[in-house]
């Protein structure tokens, strides 16, 4: 129990950026502290539940802060715990919440007109009371005087402190892969948006060898597409590429998405004081690097089942069915979701689509922003959310991007919005897993907590007003329909155009019709995203809507697959 706490800091500033959308700059975004309010409050109120669970002083619990941290997170855990940790200790020890330790010490603070925002409960006299108590009854003060940090907008504003906001935003703010030596936009490493998000390069010193490309020269003396497959027949003379792979429609997959798509999940374990050990952190920098996101196991793109402490479950995913329909399609997947991103602010993101319409093959692409359209981290009326028109135009202008960028030949499907109307009143009631130790914090409690500071991921559906969460799903129809009309009504040459109806939507219509509880479907600690063993049931409503209407994409499945695992057996891998 060692290095636990600031893990959690990381962590938690990862999600919290991860949830902001971006779509919009409303005036009133992120009041009282915001992103690093949220962060100090869920901190400070681990360490407390660890000194509890583990028989220790909070003095002991800081005081072991930073030991045996990956050494490129140690200076940054100096830091912090060299401005707060000594008045942390203090306003702990003399009991006081959470809530009102961050507030006393001005990281999060009161904006005019507003009140107090608290995750925990409420303290008797109320916070503001607690706070002036607090402040007056502290002997022990921290490097920044609260009255100065309450004047920033944020605490990522102070010296020092803003270094280690932006390394973590620069950890998160990736669009390509970091480690690209030849920069065709592949990697040989699988975080940092490497190999886990696009399939891995076999050369990343030749910009002309990647996946998904045409073969060059039949590849016969080097694999330049990385699918494992190339060389010569030695009996009929033919090369292997032209052999097994020409004529059987060989195509790559394309997912343009959000957090779903990207497969977004905090460990429960890391926000749980009696869960967490040396075992449960063990692949930290791993999930950190890629962003909190598990995209080699989401529905679009996965390519390997999961078994970790953190994480367990098997993996079914589209690029997985292409590929084994049609062995010639190994590695030629692309997961381009961002956490967060909505239809106008992916528009920056299509740059790292990694296609060349003269020298790669036909993509499947699939336009999956499901929910941030409607999922705003607050809004004062409907119209702070995305309208239809302003949808019509940002999809438009994606199929227009991607008519430059996608060979002849390729498909493009347009996936419906989900509604998530169902969340509060299934979640809402249920404890949260940082308040699974006490008893007290409810996720409408930190539903609530996220709303009064506008920093939530979707204050449309984590609502207590009703009327709200079903005009945020009106609004979501409205876009839904929007698609349709654009698959049904546009033409471009390089691609074809089809609608899906959202998957999610339809595996939580037969879960709950099969009797099966619904917030089993949900990400513990967000709850907003689904569960790893739901996603290749998503997957499955997908496939069975692609083979009903569209079958042509799939194209037939390649006679020659069984040769291909005879000759060139898992091809390389992933």
């Amino acid at each position: 129990m060692k290095f636990f706490q600031f893990a959690t800091i990381l962590v938690l500033l990862a999600s919290l950026f991860s949830l902001s959308n971006g779509t919009r700059n409303l005036d009133e975004i992120e009041v009282n502290g915001g992103k690093a309010c949220a962060v100090c409050t869920v901190v400070v109120g681990l360490v407390e539940q660890l000194a509890e669970v583990n028989n220790k002083t909070v003095t002991d619990m800081v005081s072991e802060l930073c030991m045996f941290l990956p050494s490129e997170y140690t200076i940054l855990c100096d830091i912090l715990v060299h401005l707060w940790g000594p008045a942390i200790i203090e306003k702990l020890s003399r009991k006081e919440s959470p809530d009102v330790v961050c507030y006393s010490l001005g990281i999060c603070h009161v904006d005019p007109g507003l009140d107090y925002c608290h995750l925990f409960p409420e303290p008797e006299g109320g916070m503001e009371n607690a706070v002036r108590l607090s402040r007056s009854g502290s002997t022990v003060l921290p490097f920044f005087h609260w009255s100065l940090v309450e004047r920033l907008s944020s605490a990522c504003e102070l010296p020092g402190v803003s270094m280690v906001c932006r390394t973590i935003q620069s950890i998160l703010g990736k669009m390509k892969p970091f480690i690209d030596l030849d920069g065709d936009q592949y990697s040989i490493i699988e975080t940092f948006r490497g190999d886990a998000w696009r399939g891995r390069d076999c050369d990343d010193v030749n910009d002309m060898i990647y996946p998904g490309r045409k073969p060059m020269n039949s590849d016969i003396a080097a694999d330049s597409n990385c699918n494992g497959i190339y060389g010569v027949n030695e009996t009929s003379g033919l090369p292997y590429e032209d052999e097994l792979c020409e004529g059987t429609n060989s195509q790559g997959l394309i997912y343009i998405g959000d957090s779903i798509g990207a497969h977004f999940h905090i460990p429960p374990e890391w926000l749980t004081a009696r869960q967490l050990s040396m075992e449960i952190l063990k692949n930290f920098s791993f999930v950190i690097g890629n962003e909190l996101d598990w995209p080699q196991s989401s529905f679009p793109t996965g390519y390997q089942n999961v078994s970790m402490p953190i994480i367990e479950g098997q993996t079914d995913s589209i690029y997985w069915r292409m590929r084994q329909r049609n062995l010639c399609n190994h590695r030629d997947f692309q997961n381009i979701c961002f956490n967060g991103a909505a239809s106008g602010s992916m528009l920056s993101y299509l740059k790292s689509i990694a296609r060349k319409p003269q020298i790669d093959k036909p993509a499947v692409v699939f336009y999956g922003m499901m929910g941030n359209d409607v999922c705003e981290r607050w809004m004062k009326s409907l119209d702070d959310l995305t309208t239809p028109e302003e949808f019509r135009s940002n999809v438009i202008k994606t199929l227009d991007t991607l008519e430059g960028i996608l060979p002849e030949g390729s498909h493009v499907l347009l996936i419906g919005l989900v509604n998530g109307s169902f969340i509060f009143d299934t979640m809402g009631e249920r404890l949260h897993p940082i308040g699974r130790l006490r008893g007290d914090v409810r996720y409408k409690d930190g539903y609530e907590w996220f709303n009064c500071m506008r920093i939530g991921p979707c204050f449309g559906w984590m609502n207590k007003n009703a009327t709200i969460r079903d005009a945020t799903s009106q609004r979501a129809e409205e876009l839904t329909n929007v698609l349709k009309d654009i698959a049904a009504n546009k033409k471009y040459d390089s691609f074809s155009i089809h609608f899906l109806s959202n998957p999610l939507s339809t595996v939580i219509r037969q879960w709950e019709k099969d009797g099966f509880a619904l917030w089993k479907l949900l990400e513990p600690v967000d709850s907003l995203h689904p569960v790893q063993e739901v996603l290749p049931l998503i997957t499955q409503a997908m496939w069975s809507e692609i083979e009903a209407n569209y079958p042509e994409i799939l194209g037939d499945v390649n006679p020659n697959n069984g040769a291909i695992r005879k000759i060139f057996g898992d091809q390389g891998g992933h």
